[in-house]
C-alpha cells in the first residue's frame, strides 16, 4: 500500500531526528549512520511513485547527509562520501529499475486485462451455454407436453369426447407452450362426415355466425388451402388474396395443416390470430407435430363408427338393422315412459316384393329395397329410427308422435312411394307399400306387443287391398 504524498516527508524527518536523538543520547555519533541508512530504506521505498518524487527524495537525503556532516559535525568525511556515494548507487538502480517495472506494470496491466477477457469471455460461454440449456430444457418440456397431449387425444374412441379434448390440448399448448393469450386466438377443426365437410369443433368464432355461415367458413378454409397436401402458414392475411370477404377479414395469421389419409383430404385444423407474425417457425413445427396426432385421432375415430355403423347398419340398404331397431325401440320406451309423452311405431311391407324378384331379377329387387330406404329417410327427421325389419319389411319409430300424427306421416310416405317412377333397366316397375301404425302406450306398454300391435295392422292393411295405412 502506498503512504501518501503528504505524509512521506513528516514520517521521514520524525524518523530520522529520533535515530540521531538516540545516537546522541547514546554518545555513540557513529552510530548516525543508521540515520543515513534510514534515509536510504526510505529513499529505495519512494521507487513506486513517479521519477519526479524519487529526484526530490534524493536531493533532500543528500542535503540529511551534508548538514550532518558539515554542521552537526556528526559524520566523518569518509562516511560522508560513502553514504554520498551509496545514495547516488540506489538512485542509478532505483532509476534503471524504474523503466524494467514499468514495462512489468505494462505486461502486468495487459495479463489483468487478458485475464478480465478471458473471464468476462468465460462468463459469456457460460452464459450461452445456460442459455442453451435452458432452451433445451424448453424444447424438452414442449416435446414432453407434445406427447402428453398425444397420449390424452388417442385415448378415446367417442367423436364428441376426442374434439372436446382436441379443443382443450389445443388451447393448453398456445397458452401455456406458446405463451398466446387466448383471447388472440382461434381455431376451426374442419372434418368430412358422410359426404361434405362440416365444421366439428371451434374456438374463438361467434357461434350463432358460425352456424349460420357453416358452408361460406368451410369453403373459405378448403379453397385456401386447396390441393396443397402440407401445412401452409400465411404471417400476414393482408397480402394475401381472398375472395371470402368478411370471413376471412378477422384473420391476421394463420396457420392451415390439412389431415390426409390415403391422398384423401379427411379434413383441416385451422389456426388464426388477431395479430401478424403471431407464430415462429418451432411453434408451426410443433402445431403440424399435434396436428398430425389429431388426424390419426379422427381418423381412429372415424374408422371406429363407421365399423360400428356397419354393424348396427343393413349393407344393403344403409338403414338400421333389426338388432339396433329393438335396443332402440326399447330405449325409446323406458324414456317415454320417465319423461311421459307418446310414442308410435309404423311397420311396413313392400306389396308383392316376391313377383317383382321373380320377373325383374333379384338385382331389381335390391334397387327397389335401395330407393325405398332413401325415400323413408328423406321423409323422416334426425331423431326418429328407420331400419330394414326383414326382407322387404321396414320400421320407423317416431319419438314424441301419437297414433293420429304418425298415421299422417305413413300416409304420405306411402304416397311418395306409390308415385315414385321406379325404373330397372329402362323398365317401369310399379311399387306400393302397406303400413300398420301402433302407439305407446295407447295400444301396449311393452315393447314385444307394441311390435305386435303394428303388425296386426299392417296385416288388416294387406287383407284390405293393400297400398294402405292402417291404425292399431
Amino acid at each position: 500500500m502506498k503512504i501518501k504524498i503528504q505524509f512521506f516527508w513528516v514520517i521521514y524527518a520524525v524518523s530520522l531526528a529520533a535515530v540521531y536523538g538516540l545516537n546522541i543520547w547514546l554518545k555513540r555519533p557513529e552510530g548516525n549512520l543508521s540515520a543515513a541508512g534510514l534515509g536510504i530504506l526510505i529513499l529505495m521505498a519512494r521507487r513506486e511513485y513517479d521519477r519526479w518524487y524519487q529526484r526530490v527524495s534524493f536531493i533532500l537525503a543528500l542535503a540529511a547527509v551534508a548538514v550532518m556532516f558539515y554542521p552537526l559535525k556528526q559524520l566523518s568525511p569518509q562516511i560522508a562520501v560513502g553514504l554520498a556515494l551509496i545514495f547516488c548507487a540506489v538512485y542509478f538502480f532505483n532509476s534503471s529499475f524504474a523503466f524494467y517495472l514499468k514495462e512489468l506494470s505494462g505486461a502486468e496491466k495487459k495479463l489483468i486485462e487478458r485475464r478480465n477477457g478471458l473471464k468476462e469471455a468465460k462468463e459469456g460461454k457460460l452464459s450461452q451455454a445456460q442459455l442453451e440449456d435452458d432452451n433445451f430444457e424448453k424444447e424438452i418440456k414442449d416435446i414432453r407436453s407434445l406427447y402428453d397431449a398425444a397420449k390424452e387425444l388417442g385415448s378415446s374412441l367417442n367423436h364428441g369426447e376426442t374434439m372436446e379434448r382436441t379443443s382443450e390440448v389445443l388451447k393448453k399448448i398456445l397458452k401455456n407452450n406458446f405463451k398466446i393469450p387466448l383471447e388472440e386466438i382461434n381455431f376451426l377443426i374442419i372434418f368430412k362426415k358422410e359426404y361434405e365437410y362440416k365444421i366439428v369443433q371451434s374456438f374463438g368464432y361467434d357461434e350463432e355466425q358460425l352456424k349460420e355461415n357453416e358452408k361460406v367458413f368451410v369453403n373459405a378454409v378448403l379453397k385456401m388451402g386447396g390441393k396443397n397436401q402440407t401445412h401452409l402458414y400465411v404471417p400476414d392475411m393482408t397480402k394475401y388474396p381472398s375472395e371470402s370477404g368478411q370471413v376471412m377479414a378477422m384473420n391476421k395469421s394463420v396457420i392451415y395443416i390439412p389431415f390426409f389419409a390415403e391422398k384423401k383430404l379427411l379434413g383441416v385444423l385451422f389456426i388464426s390470430g388477431s395479430r401478424v407474425d403471431m407464430f415462429d417457425p418451432k411453434q408451426i413445427d410443433s402445431i403440424r407435430i399435434l396436428s398430425n396426432q389429431i388426424a390419426l385421432s379422427l381418423e381412429k375415430v372415424h374408422l371406429y363408427e363407421e365399423v360400428e355403423k356397419l354393424s348396427e347398419t343393413d349393407s344393403l340398404t344403409t338403414l338400421y338393422v333389426h338388432r339396433y331397431f329393438q335396443e332402440k325401440l326399447e330405449n325409446e320406451i323406458k324414456r317415454t315412459a320417465r319423461y311421459g309423452g307418446k310414442l308410435s311405431l309404423v311397420l311396413g311391407d313392400i306389396d308383392h316384393f316376391k313377383l317383382v324378384n321373380d320377373t325383374y331379377g333379384h338385382l331389381a329387387g335390391d334397387y327397389i329395397l335401395k330407393t325405398i330406404a332413401i325415400i323413408l329417410k328423406n321423409h323422416t327427421n334426425q331423431v326418429d329410427t328407420v331400419a330394414r325389419y326383414g326382407g322387404e319389411e321396414f320400421v320407423i319409430v317416431l319419438p314424441d308422435h301419437d297414433k293420429e300424427h304418425a298415421h299422417a306421416k305413413a300416409v304420405k310416405i306411402r304416397k311418395e312411394i306409390e308415385k315414385y317412377p321406379f325404373k330397372y333397366t329402362d323398365i317401369p316397375i310399379k311399387i306400393t307399400m302397406s303400413m300398420g301404425v301402433a302407439e305407446y302406450p295407447g295400444d301396449a306398454i311393452a315393447r314385444r306387443s307394441l311390435i305386435d300391435k303394428a303388425d296386426k295392422a299392417l296385416y288388416r292393411a294387406k287383407e284390405e287391398g293393400r297400398n294402405r295405412v292402417i291404425r292399431a
